[in-house]
This record gives C-alpha cells, sequence and structure tokens, in this order.
C-alpha cells in the first residue's frame, strides 16, 4: 500500500487528473454498455383485442413470467422479440 502512496503522490496533477478522468469514464462505458443490453425491443402480439380477450392474454403472459406492455393508442399488446413465438 505504501508504494501505491508513493506512486500516487510522485504524479503530477495533470497525471492524476487524467487517472481518474480514465477510471471514471471506463465506469460509465460500462454502465452504458450494461444499460443498453438490457433495453428489450418489444413487438406487437395482438392488437384490436376486446376486454375478456385481452384479460386472457394478460393471464397467460403473467402466468408464464413473460413481460409485456399495453399500448392504449392502437389497444394492443407487446411482448419481447424473443419471446414472441412463445407467445402465440
Amino acid at each position: 500500500m505504501g508504494k501505491l502512496t508513493t506512486l500516487w503522490q510522485d504524479l503530477k496533477k495533470w497525471q492524476k487528473l487524467s487517472l481518474l478522468l480514465s477510471v471514471f469514464g471506463l465506469f460509465f462505458l460500462y454502465a452504458f454498455i450494461v444499460f443498453i443490453g438490457n433495453i428489450l425491443s418489444y413487438t406487437k402480439l395482438y392488437s384490436g383485442l376486446e376486454t375478456s380477450d385481452k384479460r386472457a392474454i394478460v393471464t397467460y403472459l403473467n402466468k408464464n413470467n413473460i413481460k409485456y406492455k399495453l399500448i392504449a393508442r392502437d389497444n394492443a399488446i407487446y411482448v419481447p422479440d424473443k419471446q414472441i413465438f412463445d407467445c402465440k
């Protein structure tokens, strides 16, 4: 630990700043990549459904732990792209 302290103290101000900015930059880059990787793309499963049909489909999706989105503007149910064939 003493060697690291000595090394840190021997660095010039701009070197310390560059090192800190690099570490923070890498952290935020990693966080951004993880965030983008977790964004799901949804595809329309059904649209124009009656309330009873929509309720039955949502019950099925919940029972099978399938994420979904209900979009009111086109009265549709959307599911993740990777699960669309499991739902039809």
